[in-house]
C-alpha cells in the first residue's frame, strides 16, 4: 500500500513538474487564480525542475538498492536541469540577475559532482 501510494504521488508531482516547465502562467493562474509573467515564469519553471527532481528521487524503484542512489540521482536530475535552465536565461537575456552566472556555475559544479557519484554507484552495481 505504501509503495502504491509513494507512486501515486510521484507521479502526480511529476506531472505537475511538466506543467509547470511548460506552462508556468498557466499552472500560476490554475492554483492561485492569477498568471505569472516575467521572472514569476522563470521562478515557475525552477519550481517545476525541483518538484520533477523530486518525483524522480522519491520514485520507488523494484531494485533493492538503498535510498542514497535515489538521493543522488535526485540530486542530479535536479542539477542538471537548473543548470541548463539557467544557463538558457542567461543566454537568452530573459534574466539578467547579478547572482544568475554565479548560481549557474555553482549548479555547474554540482551537476559534475553528482553525475561522478552516480557512475560510482553504477559501477558497484555492475560488480
Amino acid at each position: 500500500m505504501t509503495a502504491k501510494l509513494l507512486r501515486l504521488a510521484c507521479v502526480l508531482e511529476i506531472l505537475t513538474a511538466m506543467a509547470l516547465i511548460v506552462t508556468p502562467a498557466a499552472v500560476a493562474w490554475l492554483i492561485l487564480g492569477e498568471g505569472a509573467s516575467g521572472t514569476g515564469v522563470a521562478l515557475g519553471r525552477i519550481a517545476g525542475l525541483v518538484l520533477l527532481s523530486l518525483g524522480v528521487a522519491c520514485y520507488p524503484r523494484s531494485s533493492n538498492v538503498g535510498n542514497l542512489d535515489q538521493a543522488v540521482l535526485g540530486m542530479l536530475t535536479y542539477n542538471i536541469l537548473l543548470t541548463i535552465y539557467l544557463i538558457y536565461l542567461g543566454v537568452s537575456g530573459e534574466a539578467t540577475g547579478v547572482a544568475l552566472w554565479l548560481v549557474a556555475a555553482i549548479h555547474a559544479v554540482l551537476t559534475i559532482l553528482f553525475t561522478q557519484a552516480w557512475f560510482k554507484f553504477i559501477k558497484e552495481k555492475i560488480r
